[in-house]
């Protein structure tokens, strides 16, 4: 029988977690072992984590004694669970409830699948139910710079291959994990996801299973307003480039400084100079391989 373990990534979001891990629970098809991160709740919803997932038979609760990010808790828990004897691994953040049909219809693809093949399904936003197109991209160009662009909403009529997803409902078979490694945690957050998928492509195939729902308890509200996340996607951004060009020149660099300088003045951000400086410190960040979490830019 195919085993299922199952990642969940969890900060602060005790409610939120409970609908996730009851989605996951109600699925038609048994999932082995359940393993929550808390990338260090603070001390009151750490407890409140803790009974949540122990009222739950398989579900495991391991509590980070600093906050790692999104990247350091997916590679922390992948490593955890690559201990155990699973099969495949369904990998999320804490704001997701998946369709009770979920696993059963992935595991669909995969009987009808020649090959070894990374999974995901539609990403629905829980308020309106509309598809959130971001989280399935595909390559349009790797030189001179990277250029990804959504999959069309019109491509959702029937199952599709594609090329980078966001950590939210994805599959992957434990014999990708073991080949090719765990997320980079030294990313903090941001771009994780892009560079893990971009790894896996090398190798494998990552397809969408369009009639597989998992619903994203996000908010609708679009902010224009940058935050201290930016500096982690600039400075994750340019690592992946240095990495796909195999250039880590100081021309290139600046190249790039300068192209997502002129995109922060023509766009809506209200924060503008403060963008910049995420921009300018991610850029020399990077090009020096100062990663990790940054005393400057932290939650």
């Amino acid at each position: 029988m195919t085993k299922i373990g199952a990642l969940v990534v969890t900060f602060n979001r005790p409610e939120k977690l409970v609908n996730t891990l009851q989605s996951l629970q109600t699925q038609t098809t048994a999932i082995e072992s359940i393993l929550v991160i808390d990338n260090h709740s603070s001390d009151n919803i750490a407890k409140e984590n803790k009974i949540n997932c122990d009222s739950f038979s398989n579900v495991e609760y391991k509590y980070l004694s600093a906050n790692l990010g999104g990247a350091g808790g997916f590679a922390e828990g992948l490593k955890v669970l690559q201990t155990l004897s699973l099969d495949y691994v369904l990998v999320s953040d804490d704001d997701v409830v998946y369709s009770s049909d979920y696993v059963r219809l992935l595991l669909a693809q995969v009987e009808e699948t020649t090959g070894t093949v990374v999974l995901t399904g539609t990403v629905k936003n829980k308020t309106d139910g509309s598809i959130e197109l971001l989280h399935r991209r595909r390559l349009v160009s790797e030189k001179p710079f990277i250029k990804q662009e959504s999959v069309h909403r019109d491509d959702y009529a029937k199952d599709f291959q594609y090329d980078v997803f966001s950590f939210i409902g994805v599959m992957i078979p434990m014999a990708v994990i073991n080949t090719i490694g765990v997320p980079r945690a030294d990313f903090f957050i941001w771009f994780d996801d892009t560079e893990y998928s971009l790894r896996i492509k090398r190798h494998y195939t990552i397809r969408n299973v369009s009639a597989a729902v998992i619903y994203h308890d996000d908010s609708l509200n679009s902010t224009h307003s940058g935050t201290w996340k930016n500096y982690y996607g600039f400075r994750n951004e340019l690592t992946v480039e240095y990495e796909t060009q195999r250039r880590h020149s100081l021309v290139f660099t600046l190249a790039y400084f300068f192209k997502n300088f002129l995109a922060i003045l023509r766009s809506h951000y209200q924060n503008k100079l403060y963008v910049s400086g995420c921009l300018y410190n991610g850029t020399v960040d990077a090009y020096l391989n100062r990663l990790g979490l940054s005393p400057k830019y932290k939650p």
